[in-house]
């Protein structure tokens, strides 16, 4: 879209990819592979049904260079992830999952960033000019975000 911002992340020092929100609000995503493709960009595929606030950045973390993630404030102002990896659903996106019941400050965008493979941190600014954080970790609360 025009205007919008794109964040970019490099999986591996031969895969990049890269994500935005279009014009319809819909989050799309492309990648690059040294070893696939004649090393040409790849895309842009639509992120599942998710749809993003106005705007907004997607953040995108990588946790190995076969498993991605992205938090986005929706168009309802919640807190949403999905996750890819070429392993599962046939190297489908799969989310968005809500995380807990706040509302971000109109405008903002998320941070995310995975301290390890099994681990993210995502922080954002609330309605009341507060900064949160949440959480997953697949070996507490179930797999479950919290936060």
């Amino acid at each position: 879209a025009r205007g919008a911002p794109i964040t970019a992340i490099a999986r591996a020092a031969t895969k990049l990819d890269i994500v935005v929100v279009g014009t319809d609000r819909r989050i799309f995503t492309a990648a690059w592979d040294r070893n696939v493709a004649n090393q040409a960009w790849q895309g842009w595929w639509p992120v599942g049904g998710g749809m993003a606030a106005h705007g907004t950045a997607v953040a995108i973390a990588a946790r190995s260079p076969n498993h991605l993630d992205l938090a986005v404030v929706g168009t309802d102002g919640g807190l949403y992830t999905a996750a890819w990896e070429p392993t599962v659903a046939n190297g489908a996106w799969r989310g968005w999952w809500r995380i807990g019941e706040g509302i971000a400050a109109p405008g903002t965008e998320c941070a995310l960033l995975a301290r390890t493979a099994s681990s993210l941190d995502g922080f954002c600014i609330g309605q009341d000019g507060f900064v949160y954080t949440f959480c997953w970790d697949a070996a507490l609360a179930g797999g479950a975000w919290r936060g």
